[in-house]
């Protein structure tokens, strides 16, 4: 199958249930709107609890900061991307299993 479209999505991952990560990752969808794959590694810094990364991505919007870097390969990214990281927070959470992911 190919790849329509992406969109940063909040991603809901566990280690075989024994912890609970919430981050921004880019998802790849299908046509069906299925997804296709993920980006292996998080844009955003992970958090515990879905309500820990809102109220980050709220707090460094509030700062006035006009860049930060984050995630797992320490990208800089500018507040224009966190506004639309944090509107994505509205979409449904897509909950994956980590030892699936690899």
């Amino acid at each position: 199958m190919s790849i329509a479209y992406f969109q940063p999505r909040v991603i809901h991952s566990t280690n075989g249930g024994l912890q609970d990560c919430f981050a921004i990752y880019d998802v790849y969808f299908r046509q069906d709107g299925n997804v296709e794959t993920m980006t292996v590694d998080a844009l955003s810094p992970k958090f515990h609890s879905f309500d820990g990364l809102r109220d980050w991505l709220k707090s460094q919007l509030e700062s006035g900061i006009e860049k930060v870097v984050c995630g797992d390969l320490s990208y800089e990214y500018e507040s224009a991307r966190l506004r639309y990281w944090l509107e994505c927070t509205e979409l449904p959470v897509i909950k994956v299993d980590c030892h699936a992911l690899f």
